[in-house]
């Protein structure tokens, strides 16, 4: 994320896993560096706290944590990051929910500023982002050992909930957005800071039946 970025009253976020995407990002990431076998075994390894989660007695944070430290934990952030960067051209744009991947391309055609806010890796969210036109990038980051190799802890707090818009006002500067595109209660507060949110669900067929967008609006000179 550019810490220099200008501020701009006319900037839109948009959530990934669930909202561009049809469905969790993360666990077709940690297959894609694994392989199939090894994901599996790693995925049993973590099935009590995956269970507490689906309970709610296990927070998420501490299921992403368990999770990385059965699969990628030990692994050279640099081969992390080429993994990721691979991910992120071969096998994330296939991931896309088609009607709110055009709802992203009409904001970028009319000149809006974009931010991906996610919970999910940077490792990979970031160059997909930039490469698809993004701005700025919001991610969960990875912590590293003193040899930058992966610890499965993460770096600071899980991007949820109100991390999410916590992130977006101290090191974007953004401290409001015209648009802001979610799926679930971790975008609640992102959501909350827009003037206009959009909740992803079946009740506008996921993306598919919004209304247009009006054209971009004209900024005040000076």
């Amino acid at each position: 994320m550019d810490s220099h970025m200008p501020e701009s009253p006319v900037w839109v976020a948009f959530d990934l896993d669930g909202t561009l995407t049809a469905g969790e990002t993360l666990p077709h990431f940690l297959r894609f560096v694994l392989g199939p076998r090894r994901y599996t075994g790693a995925l049993l390894r973590s099935f009590p706290e995956l269970l507490g989660y689906a309970f709610g007695t296990t927070p998420n944070y501490a299921v992403k944590e368990r999770v990385l430290t059965h699969t990628i934990a030990g692994m050279p952030l640099e081969e992390l990051e080429a993994r990721g960067a691979a991910f992120a051209e071969e096998v994330l744009p296939g991931l896309l929910r088609p009607s709110v991947w055009q709802r992203f391309l009409a904001h970028r055609d009319r000149g809006d500023r974009l931010v991906l806010v996610t919970a999910t890796l940077g490792v990979y969210a970031r160059p997909w982002a930039e490469a698809a036109g993004f701005h700025a990038v919001v991610a969960t980051r990875l912590d590293c050992d003193c040899n930058q190799r992966i610890t499965g802890r993460l770096a600071g707090k899980n991007c949820f909930g109100p991390e999410k818009a916590r992130r977006l006002q101290e090191e974007c500067r953004i401290r409001a957005l015209d648009h802001a595109y979610g799926n679930s209660r971790g975008d609640r507060e992102m959501l909350q800071m827009a003037e206009h949110p959009v909740y992803i669900s079946r009740h506008n067929a996921f993306g598919g039946s919004l209304t247009p967008l009006v054209p971009a609006r004209i900024l005040p000179s000076g």
